[in-house]
Order: C-alpha cells, then sequence, then structure tokens
C-alpha cells in the first residue's frame, strides 16, 4: 500500500494575506471576484529568460505587449482578481512584471489598483489585484497556519471587510500534468498525487475556517488543473477524503480518475463552475486539443447563497473570453450581492 498522498513532509510557506475594506454593506452592493491565469506574463526579460528561451527578447517584447491590452480589458469589469502564472525569478521581479498589468488597468479603468504577489519557489506565481475606491484599503493580515502539503507557488489570499461582513479569497494553482523537461511523474500519473495533497491542504484550511464561523464567506479561486469529478476536485470540495483514494486500494486512474465506487460526503464547498447551469459544460482551458475546465471557483456555502441567482442550484457565474486571446485560459468569475 502506498503512502497517502496527503502525507508530504514539505510545509505550506505562510501565505501573503491582504484586506480591504469597503464602506457601503448597502442591500444591492456586489463584488466581482475573478480568477485568471496569465499564461506566463511579466517582464519580457524574465519571460525570455525563465519560460521561452527558444525566442528571441524582441519576440517576446511584441507578443507580451500585444497581450497586454487583451489581458486589461478583460480584467476591467472586475473588482478582485486572482491571478495565476505571474513570471518572475524574484518576488521583486514578479511584482515588477505584474506592474506592468496594473498600469494597463489604472489607464483603461481610470481606477487605481492594488496587488499582492504569493512566494515561490517557481518562477510563475499566484497574486491578487484589487480595485480600490473611496473607503478601500489594501493592507496586510494574519496568515492562516502552514498546511503539511507543499506548494511550487504558494497560494495568496486577500481579507475583503463589507460592512459587518468579511470575505476571504485565495488564488491557487495547483501542479502542472505536464513535467516540462524535468523528471516525469514516478507514479505515471500526471502528477495527480501531488495535486491532491494540494487540495487536501486547501480543504483543511477552509474547514477549519468554517468550523470556527459557518457563515465564513470563503472562495478559492484559481487554475486546478484538472477538471470537474478528477479526484483532485472531490478532494478540494469536501467530498472525498484523500485516504480514500489510497487504502484498501489504489483508487487513483488514469487522468486522475476515481477508478473506484468510493462513498462521498456533503461538499464543504461548492465547485461554482462544475455545478452552474451556464458554466458545467464550458472549458476554460485547451489540452491535447480538448476543451477542459480546469479553472473554478470554490464556494463556502454562505458565499455560495450571496452568488445565488434566486433558483437553487444557479449562481451569477461566468467563463468568458476567447482561449489565446490575451491568455491560454479564459476568465472565470462570480459575482457577490450584500
Amino acid at each position: 500500500m502506498r503512502a497517502s498522498p496527503a502525507a508530504s513532509p514539505r510545509r505550506l510557506p505562510l501565505l501573503f494575506c491582504a484586506t480591504l475594506a469597503v464602506l457601503s454593506s448597502a442591500r444591492g452592493a456586489e463584488l466581482r471576484v475573478c480568477t485568471q491565469n496569465l499564461w506566463n506574463f511579466g517582464e519580457a526579460r524574465e519571460v525570455q529568460r525563465l519560460r521561452r528561451s527558444s525566442e528571441s527578447l524582441d519576440e517576446v517584447s511584441r507578443d507580451l505587449d500585444q497581450r497586454l491590452g487583451l489581458l486589461a480589458s478583460r480584467l476591467a469589469s472586475c473588482d478582485v482578481v486572482a491571478l495565476q502564472e505571474i513570471v518572475g525569478g524574484s518576488a521583486a521581479a514578479a511584482e515588477s512584471g505584474a506592474r506592468r498589468l496594473v498600469e494597463a488597468l489604472q489607464k483603461r479603468t481610470g481606477a487605481r489598483w492594488a496587488m499582492k504577489i504569493g512566494e515561490g519557489p517557481d518562477v510563475i506565481r499566484n497574486g491578487i489585484l484589487v480595485r480600490e475606491r473611496s473607503g478601500r484599503s489594501l493592507g496586510a493580515a494574519p496568515a492562516p497556519a502552514p498546511s503539511p502539503s507543499g506548494w511550487e507557488r504558494a497560494p495568496a489570499a486577500a481579507t475583503i471587510r463589507a460592512g459587518s461582513r468579511v470575505i476571504e479569497i485565495y488564488s491557487v494553482h495547483l501542479k502542472s500534468k505536464g513535467s516540462f523537461g524535468r523528471e516525469p511523474d514516478p507514479e505515471g500519473e500526471s502528477w495527480e498525487r501531488r495535486r491532491i495533497a494540494q487540495a487536501s491542504g486547501l480543504c483543511e484550511m477552509a474547514r477549519r475556517r468554517l468550523t470556527a464561523d459557518g457563515r465564513a464567506i470563503v472562495l478559492i479561486a484559481g487554475d486546478f488543473n484538472n477538471i470537474p469529478g478528477s479526484a483532485t476536485r472531490e478532494v478540494a470540495a469536501g467530498r472525498l477524503e484523500p485516504e480514500r483514494l489510497m487504502s484498501p486500494r489504489d483508487c487513483i486512474g488514469e487522468g486522475g480518475s476515481i477508478a473506484c465506487p468510493l462513498p462521498r460526503s456533503p461538499a464543504l464547498l461548492i465547485d461554482l463552475a462544475a455545478l452552474d447551469p451556464d458554466t458545467k459544460d464550458r472549458g476554460s482551458f485547451r489540452f491535447q486539443n480538448r476543451y477542459e475546465q480546469i479553472d473554478t471557483i470554490l464556494a463556502s456555502p454562505e458565499a455560495a447563497r450571496l452568488a445565488q441567482t434566486g433558483s437553487p442550484g444557479d449562481w451569477e457565474v461566468a467563463i468568458t473570453g476567447a482561449i489565446g486571446s490575451g491568455s491560454d485560459h479564459r476568465l472565470v468569475s462570480v459575482t457577490l450581492r450584500y
């Protein structure tokens, strides 16, 4: 029997957090939260050196300049953006690259945008952008307890205050399926065990928060690198304990599918893009010539209630943007109303 995928000895680096104060919590106020994988975006020299070394600096620079306007147009209607794939060999280099996007958004929207960049050790990082308005500020907040599962790129976190309510948002990017010239997955499962361990860490973090406050508003947004119904997504939502995938038998199938008839628990978090009738059949990324929904937003019950349109199981969720126009991922969004 193999070891449980959640038993990795590596620990999660402390997450950066941010606080956004919102003056008005009047009925009808809303917050649009988006997640967008940026497709290796940053300063041209860093992107060429770290991610696109087979291309010339001029080629990379022209491509990034063209994509910058497309990304700013796509993100302009968001209030908060969970970002993935900000390129930088250091935190300072990643911040410099993300600042290009902030400046383009400020020019397009006429509003100021604040940013926070997550930790490595990978050369692509997570981040969060927040549209600033009168009465809003972006500052430090306590970090969650470390998770037992290790990360290539640490989740980024923001705490948003709206009147008496607090919204916690996490930007995440789970382990990619590809090895990209490095040592391949020894299990031959495209690193699904690694993603399961990371998903378990996210779920346990949310479980601790919801145990302390069942009405907590929690959103986990980003690139999960696997599809609805996969072991990764089921573990992240709290429907499946990772240990059941390994004992008494190995139940991880091809591509991260679940190869055994395992019992499910009620979801701790609602996988909005996977379940909403308008988005459940839409892909957010093209992998091996097929469209897959690997980007999503997981919501606590209270967060899902604030996004509900009136019909049970129907939320104000959208998957928008053309793949290849600014990014190789579409944008996923949810609108919360108070």
